[in-house]
C-alpha cells in the first residue's frame, strides 16, 4: 500500500507505522517497553546539524550526506533540511557523534552526528512523530510541515493518502 507502511522490530519490540505526503510523514510508534521509548535521529555520515527545542517539542536540522555513487554536480550548500515534531513530552535527550553519547545536550553539528530522545508515551504506549523536509531551506521545511502534516491525526492522514492514491491510480 503506497499510502501506509508498517514494520515490527523484533529485537526492540517496536511497531512502526507511517503514512507519507509529498514532503513529509507521520509516524505512529508502539513501544512494548515504556521505559525504553527512544527515537534516534541520525544526520548520516556527512555534515549535519540537529537542534532540539524542548518547549516546542521539535528538532530542526539538516544533512549534507550524498550517496557515493551520485554523479550529480550538487552545489556545496545543498542539503536536506527538516523539522521533526513530537506529540509527546520528551523525558530524556542527548546527542552523539563517532564517540560516546552526551546526555542533556540540545544541539550538535559536524560529521557523523545524531540525537536521541525518550518519550513519555500515551496510555496505549504510543508516540507520534511528525516530519517534513525541504531541499530549499529550513523555512521551506516548516512551510511543508504546516501545509502537509500539521496537527492531522494519523488515521485521518492515512485515509487522505489512500484516497489520493486511489484517484491517481484510477
Amino acid at each position: 500500500r503506497p499510502y501506509y507502511y508498517s514494520v515490527f522490530f523484533h529485537n526492540e519490540k517496536i511497531k512502526t507505522e507511517l503514512t507519507a505526503t509529498n514532503s513529509g510523514s507521520l509516524f505512529r510508534l508502539h513501544y512494548a517497553d515504556r521505559e525504553n521509548a527512544y527515537l534516534i535521529i541520525d544526520a548520516f555520515h556527512g555534515d549535519g546539524m540537529l537542534e532540539l527545542d524542548l518547549k516546542k517539542g521539535e528538532i530542526t536540522g539538516h544533512s549534507k550526506w550524498y550517496a557515493p555513487n551520485n554523479k550529480a554536480k550538487l552545489p556545496a550548500n545543498f542539503a536536506t533540511h527538516f523539522v521533526i515534531k513530537f506529540d509527546q513530552e520528551v523525558l530524556e535527550y542527548g546527542v552523539y557523534n563517532k564517540n560516546a553519547p552526551v546526555p542533556n545536550q540540545t544541539s550538535i553539528k559536524g560529521t557523523n552526528v545524531g540525537m536521541y530522545v525518550r518519550f513519555k508515551l500515551t496510555p496505549q504506549n504510543e508516540a507520534y512523530v511528525r516530519v517534513a523536509s525541504s531541499f530549499i531551506g529550513p523555512r521551506q521545511a516548516k512551510v511543508n510541515f504546516d501545509r502537509e502534516i500539521g496537527k492531522k491525526k494519523f488515521d485521518d492522514l492515512t485515509q487522505e493518502n489512500k484516497q489520493a492514491w486511489s484517484k491517481l491510480m484510477n
